[in-house]
């Protein structure tokens, strides 16, 4: 049979053909509001996601950096705006997508991929009842049919994804043109190359025999909890005053003397507005990875930076403030980071610490979207200063 040589390709029949040039383009078509534009771009910055300031309408040339992004907070944004059967179908796509891309499967991953597909069959029906759809014989969603069927006899479908000769047409073609001289360019490029892989074969070698290569064996908790900072910090020698105004820690005083009370009793600090602690303007987390999946390493970022006016020609910089989730007495919880900051050098305390305005505990998720909803607190204990041991990750917020 000449069509079991078709492979599964995540890039042009997920990515480009079943999300962004059908799903997406069904439910902007269906939703409740039709700026879609404003939508994107009230979506709050996050380090690990690409912010669309000027909305979708105006990409003319779409990549596959643009439609994983434009996944990731496609759910949030659809929340609400959709009825109920879409929002399910939407979410079932998804839910494949992401599934499709596992390095390794197992049986019940596998279950869960068709499963995923089942329920867009079981919704799909809302897209024909709205007068969108007349039918769904698409090529592109009649392939995703034998996705499990085609790992189970081939292998993961990353394997297959057109993504990664795409990549190596930059690597090895266009990067490669730009260092030659643009004449007699292929006996050039070629030796580039040579040169470029003898480098890479040499630092592999150079890795494997250097202490930094045992890192692989260093415990699945240890590297949960590594964290980095900055050796100097970016705010020095700031006032709690300042803190207050323009970071927008409004109890930032009696956060923090409850943290010294509760976890330093003999500490003698003495806080008021004129105390002076260093501030820094990120903080970066070394996630933990399943080593039986994977064994990369992600670097998560949190930002704590107040907006910066212009001056002159240099442009207005907006504020950051991420969201995290961190672990408290009460279990998890989310809340917005304001400040990052050690204690004065006298006091001995290791790590740094954060002032955190707290958001609701979470709840039951969302119907359809499988999604929490959280809300600001107010009054007493809204706030309070934890150190970085309690944070577990960033969470990024859609409004």
């Amino acid at each position: 049979d000449i069509f079991r040589c078709l492979t599964p390709d995540i890039l042009h029949q997920l990515h480009k053909g079943v999300f962004k040039d059908h799903l997406s383009t069904w439910c902007m078509k269906l939703a409740t509001h039709p700026e879609t534009d404003a939508c994107f771009q009230a979506v709050p910055s996050h380090p690990s996601v690409h912010h669309f300031k000027k909305g979708i309408s105006t990409i003319s040339q779409w990549s596959g950096t643009e439609y994983k992004n434009m996944e990731k907070v496609f759910m949030g944004l659809m929340a609400g705006a959709l009825p109920p059967h879409a929002l399910k179908a939407a979410r079932a796509v998804l839910d494949f997508v992401y599934l499709s891309q596992y390095p390794s499967h197992t049986t019940t991953t596998l279950n869960c991929l068709q499963d995923a597909l089942d329920r867009f069959h079981r919704y799909k029906g809302v897209f024909v009842d709205s007068k969108i759809r007349e039918h769904f014989q698409i090529p592109k969603l009649h392939m995703i049919e034998h996705y499990t069927e085609s790992i189970i006899s081939r292998g993961t479908a990353d394997g297959f994804n057109t993504e990664l000769p795409e990549r190596l047409h930059i690597d090895f073609s266009k990067v490669g043109y730009r260092t030659s001289s643009r004449k007699d360019f292929i006996i050039q490029m070629t030796r580039w190359l040579t040169r470029q892989e003898q480098i890479h074969s040499f630092g592999s070698f150079l890795s494997s025999i250097s202490p930094a290569s045992l890192a692989a064996s260093v415990p699945e908790e240890t590297v949960g909890r590594t964290y980095h900072i900055a050796k100097r910090p970016g705010f020095p020698n700031t006032s709690v005053s300042r803190i207050i105004n323009e970071f927008g820690a409004t109890e930032f005083i009696p956060a923090l003397t409850a943290f010294l009370r509760f976890y330093l009793p003999r500490c003698t600090l003495d806080l008021s507005v004129y105390t002076r602690l260093p501030v820094y303007k990120r903080i970066g987390f070394m996630l933990r990875s399943i080593q039986q999946i994977d064994d990369t390493v992600i670097k998560d970022v949190v930002r704590a930076t107040p907006q910066v006016p212009r001056r002159g020609r240099t442009p207005e910089v907006p504020e950051h403030f991420d969201s995290t989730d961190a672990l408290t007495h009460l279990g998890y919880r989310v809340g917005r980071v304001r400040t990052i900051f050690r204690l004065p050098s006298h006091i001995e305390y290791p790590h740094p610490l954060l002032y955190v305005e707290w958001y609701s505990e979470f709840r039951q998720p969302c119907t359809g979207v499988d999604m929490y909803t959280v809300s600001p607190t107010q009054g007493k204990g809204h706030a309070a200063v934890v150190s970085v041991q309690s944070i577990r990750r960033t969470c990024h917020l859609i409004p």
